[in-house]
């Protein structure tokens, strides 16, 4: 229950994110819509996890017969996980992106964007909560207050997913799709290498989590800068009659 209010709190922090995205692209994307993306992109968190992410690894341990205890794994297979992880997990946040609802928002660069950072944070947050379930049960005697790390860490996961979707579907939408998919799949997989370091005793807990806020910094500042230069260029006119033009004498 205690992972479950963490995962409750990080909600609540993150969806205000999305007020960085109101009335930003030439499609606006409605409420409705706004909800929907976030919901179906929660969902396909465990979709992937069980149904796509399970027997890849599973298939690929047998096949290179690789230990169970994480402790034990070779160096090569710590750093080729968080790749699988990226390949799979960023290709599935934008399945969505094939209903017509949503496909129309990638004929323009902002709207692709905004769509982009509504999934991504979708499924950031589904992973929060998947996660709750999971650890539940083998968290049970641990104070709330020393689960906070959960929290924290959640919540950067949530910005990096939502700012690597962003990046993507705003390649998509300057046609070039398949060079960003590789450009978020190496970033998502530089996030996931100090977590697979740390889960194999390659890395005291303090150090990865240090090196996975400095990621996730740097891809959330990033996409707020490209936001900013984006709106300074596509600038709005303002709504509604001018009732005075000042002229220049």
């Amino acid at each position: 229950m205690k992972l479950y209010i963490w995962a409750l709190i990080d909600t609540v922090v993150a969806i205000p994110f999305i007020l960085l995205i109101r009335d930003f692209g030439e499609e606006n994307i409605s409420t409705k819509n706004k909800i929907f993306a976030i919901l179906v992109s929660a969902l396909l968190c465990p979709v992937v996890n069980l149904f796509v992410k399970k027997p890849i690894f599973i298939n690929l341990e047998k096949l290179l017969n690789i230990p169970t205890d994480p402790k034990n794994y070779p160096i090569y297979y710590i750093l080729l996980t968080p790749f699988i992880v990226g390949i799979t997990e960023e290709a599935i946040k934008i399945v969505p992106l094939l209903l017509p609802n949503f496909n129309r928002f990638l004929k323009h660069k902002e709207s692709a964007l905004s769509i982009g950072f509504l999934l991504g944070l979708g499924f950031g947050i589904g992973e929060a909560w998947y996660l709750a379930y999971r650890l539940a049960p083998s968290t049970l005697q641990y104070p709330f207050i020393l689960l906070s790390g959960f929290g924290s860490e959640r919540l950067m996961v949530i910005a990096t997913h939502l700012s690597l979707t962003a990046f993507l579907t705003y390649g998509i939408s300057k046609k070039k799709g398949f060079l960003y998919y590789l450009l978020v799949v190496v970033l998502h997989g530089f996030g996931d290498i100090f977590a697979s370091l740390y889960q194999s005793g390659f890395l005291p807990s303090l150090i990865a989590g240090y090196c996975n806020l400095a990621l996730s910094c740097l891809y959330f500042g990033t996409l707020i800068r490209l936001i900013q230069q984006l709106r300074k260029i596509n600038s709005k006119p303002p709504s509604g009659e001018i009732l005075f033009q000042r002229k220049e004498l």
